[in-house]
């Protein structure tokens, strides 16, 4: 048997025409600081800081983190950017606080490392870092000598690092950007002369020129996330010492058509600094980052909002939305659920050929969001669906059971 038990019925963190927060599977190694991150087709990567060894492949499908080879050599404050279906990483702290220089590609299909050219610009962590194309770019950064602000672009067809016009924006650690057609948006981190930054440069690789844009609209900062979707940018979190408070849960998004920025909800979990993101399939993902009483543990789901020109839209009123956590199940999780309207749920397991297996529960709930605790019981391990189905809205999604 499969027990069912309500909980709560919860609000849903969302705000009108700013996108939608939901909690996912935490991550499950140590919280990363800076090791290995990006997305790969549908999967997400994140490797764990010095501290503890571990990488892990994130499959938003059924919100599930499967350990997979760990990166030869430990770091954190890397640096990582993917091309053509390839993770790449390097530079860093070591474990024994020195910076590093060695450069690493992730083969996700064999599950390799393999180790590549040196990094040409020397020893050095907190660099920022993107892709644009066929090639993939490091700058910046902070060596023993001081803070850097030269750029260099990565071939991996010859294997080789070139030099690149320098960062306009000076001397700078903890800088971060995204790409978006081709192009390269860089900025805030924090300068070696003039403390914390918030202007914004965008990269064109193929002129090798720099053009300034509008400042950050959001507090000076270093160690935020960025990231892109769908042309869109977005950047939030990280840490100041010319906020009130030092550590940030802000989230931005950039409109390069506009060289505008909007403020969307904050980020509702609790990493600050070197929190970890990615996008995949038009969402982002963000979590295992650090702050005064957080886990670096918990890992969040942000579903833009793209019809932000209807005042009350609500995308709880279309789709139904489900969360299993933790995912896979070994004794027991939580179900989250939300609905559009007052109605009769039913909630229904089927195993991976679409055989029911078990009738979870048919009850009547209020719109809004709602969570049941299940036990996994007599089922065996492997991966099911699980089906959440009202009169005019149905959902469906996978999940393990260990």
């Amino acid at each position: 048997m499969v027990n069912i038990i309500l909980i709560s019925s919860l609000p849903a963190v969302q705000i009108a025409g700013q996108g939608t927060w939901q909690p996912v599977a935490n991550f499950p190694g140590y919280p990363s600081g800076g090791g290995p991150i990006f997305s790969i087709a549908d999967k997400g990567y994140l490797g764990t800081s010095c501290h503890q060894q571990g990488f892990w492949e994130y499959d938003p499908l059924i919100d599930l983190w499967t350990q997979k080879a760990d990166i030869p050599v430990l770091r954190e404050a890397a640096a990582s950017f993917v091309i053509e279906n390839k993770g790449y990483c390097g530079t860093g702290i070591l474990e024994n606080n020195n910076n590093a220089d060695d450069f690493w590609e992730y083969d996700p299909l064999m599950n390799v490392w393999t180790q590549k050219a040196d990094f040409a610009g020397g020893k050095r962590n907190s660099s920022f870092s993107f892709s644009a194309g066929t090639k993939g770019y490091f700058g910046g950064g902070a060596t023993n000598l001081g803070y850097e602000h030269d750029l260099w672009q990565y071939d991996p067809s010859a294997d080789e690092w070139i030099q690149k016009a320098d960062y306009p924006g000076g001397e700078v650690a903890g800088a971060t950007g995204f790409e978006i057609d081709g192009l390269g948006f860089i900025g805030t981190g924090r300068s070696f002369t003039t403390g914390y930054e918030n202007d914004f440069w965008k990269y064109d690789p193929l002129l090798d020129t720099w053009i300034q844009l509008g400042n950050f609209s959001g507090a000076t900062r270093a160690g935020a996330v960025a990231l892109s979707i769908d042309e869109v940018g977005y950047l939030g979190l990280g840490y100041s010492f010319d906020s009130i408070n030092n550590y940030l849960h802000d989230f931005w998004k950039y409109l390069p058509s506009s060289d505008g920025w909007i403020q969307l909800s904050d980020f509702p979990g609790g990493a600050g600094i070197d929190a970890a993101a990615f996008s995949i399939l038009g969402q982002a993902f963000i979590g295992s980052g650090g702050s005064p009483g957080s886990s670096g543990i918990d890992f969040w789901k942000f579903i833009p909002d793209t019809t932000t020109t209807v005042a009350n839209y609500d995308p709880f009123l279309y789709d139904v939305q489900i969360i299993v956590n933790p995912n896979p199940v070994s004794t027991s999780s939580t179900i989250t659920f939300s609905i559009g309207e007052d109605t009769e749920v039913a909630m229904d397991v089927f195993d991976i050929s679409g055989r029911k297996v078990e009738t979870l529960l048919r009850k009547k709930f209020p719109t809004g969001m709602h969570q049941v605790s299940f036990q996994k019981r007599a089922l065996a391990s492997g991966i099911y669906l699980l089906e959440v189905r009202t009169e005019n809205q149905s959902s469906v999604i996978k999940f393990g059971i260990q």
